[in-house]
């Protein structure tokens, strides 16, 4: 699953001359030297057996292979050694560089017959009890998290950074014959988030899954909002940063972790979503339905305020040819004939009601002017007016 660039051995090259420069100068990473433990006298057996441990470690034979332990003397006397250089450091040179360093700087800042140190590319650890093939994790966290920036978006940029470490953990256990991986993802546009896990040889798979694990909830905890981070313990390391920091001709280039390179989404996004629209779907229904309530009220209220004044305020009447006359059916002459109360009420309430036809009304805002037939006597010059001539 590791891939190699076209370019790999130019990059190399480089990336080994900046390693070799920065590891001559370079202050480490952090360092451990616990109190609880007995402190050897300088020149003492203990400490003889320490320094011969040291040099066997930064030998040209064990930096070729990137890791390794060895144990000399005997009964309390007796010193346990181990050498590990990072995966990506496949040059023997820049391996014994750095742990000739670190064995020399150990030796400087400890004294306590159980230690240990680490570099960018390299770490070194004595004890005065065995240690090979046990999985110990007592992670730190080192001094350089804190220099860290803040990233913009935190809780996308987590996403992918544990997606990112899981895969990486998953490689460097159980795939992997040196127990490293290191890769990169992108996250937003052209940025990658670079990353880089490893364990030491001597412990299992299951053991490396286990120590990784609890490395990255650490990681997590202190650094998942930052642009870097780096958790180191005895048997396990954890680095991530926004810029390359490793040997990129040995880097897995994970694929998104959606298709089309959105971000992933989680179960809790869908169901905030969904939530939201079933909420927006109600508020926009309680209005539909206030404004349809509104409008009928206002329909309703228009009606009965209309017929409420027809029947209070009878209108002008008119004369058809046949001479009747329409009216309203609350001034009817005859009291028989208007409308009950009760009867009103459900016309307010119902327009099905079958109303009678209604009859003359006793008074109106017209004139009823009776016409007689045109006689031979004395008409007037319009035909409007007729007078009799009657003896007295």
């Amino acid at each position: 699953m590791i891939k190699e660039s076209p370019s790999a051995v130019l990059l190399f090259l480089m990336f080994i001359m900046i390693s070799l420069n920065s590891v001559s100068g370079a202050d480490p990473v952090d360092s451990y030297c616990p109190r609880e433990f007995p402190f050897y006298s300088v020149n003492s057996t203990f400490h003889n057996n320490l320094k011969s441990v040291l040099g066997l470690l930064s030998s040209n034979n064990a930096s070729k292979m990137g890791f390794y332990d060895i144990s000399i003397g005997k009964g309390p006397n007796k010193v346990y050694g181990q050498a590990l250089c990072r995966g990506d450091i496949t040059n023997s040179t820049v391996c014994q560089e750095c742990i000739e360093k670190a064995s020399q700087d150990i030796m400087k800042r400890c004294n306590s017959e159980d230690a240990m140190i680490w570099y960018e590319l390299c770490q070194v650890r004595y004890s005065f009890q065995k240690f090979f093939s046990i999985m110990v994790y007592t992670g730190k966290y080192p001094k350089q998290n804190d220099q860290q920036k803040n990233v913009s978006d935190p809780d996308r940029f987590d996403d992918f950074l544990k997606y990112l470490l899981a895969s990486l953990s998953q490689e460097a256990a159980f795939n992997s014959a040196n127990k490293f991986a290191a890769g990169d993802v992108h996250f937003h546009g052209n940025n990658k988030i670079y990353g880089l896990v490893q364990c030491t040889r001597d412990i299992s798979g299951t053991d490396c899954s286990s120590c990784l694990s609890s490395a990255l909830a650490e990681l997590a905890a202190c650094c998942s909002y930052r642009e870097g981070g780096i958790i180191v313990s005895r048997t396990c390391n954890a680095r991530f940063q926004l810029s390359e920091f490793f040997n990129a001709s040995l880097a897995i280039h994970l694929p998104d972790p959606t298709f089309g390179g959105r971000w992933k989404w989680k179960a809790w996004m869908f169901v905030l979503i969904a939530c939201g629209s079933v909420l927006i779907l109600a508020i926009l229904i309680g209005l539909c339905i206030a404004c349809l309530m509104r409008k009928v009220d206002r329909d309703e209220e228009k009606n009965e305020r209309a017929l409420l004044q027809e029947l209070a305020s009878p209108k002008g009447v008119a004369i058809t040819e046949e001479g009747d006359l329409i009216g309203l059916l609350c001034v009817q002459e005859d009291p028989g004939l208007r409308p009950t109360m009760s009867n009103v009420v459900v016309l307010l309430g119902s327009e099905s009601m079958a109303l009678p036809q209604p009859r003359h009304p006793a008074f109106s805002l017209g004139r009823l002017i009776h016409i007689y037939p045109s006689t031979s006597s004395n008409p007037s010059v319009n035909e409007i007016i007729f007078s009799d001539i009657s003896p007295r």
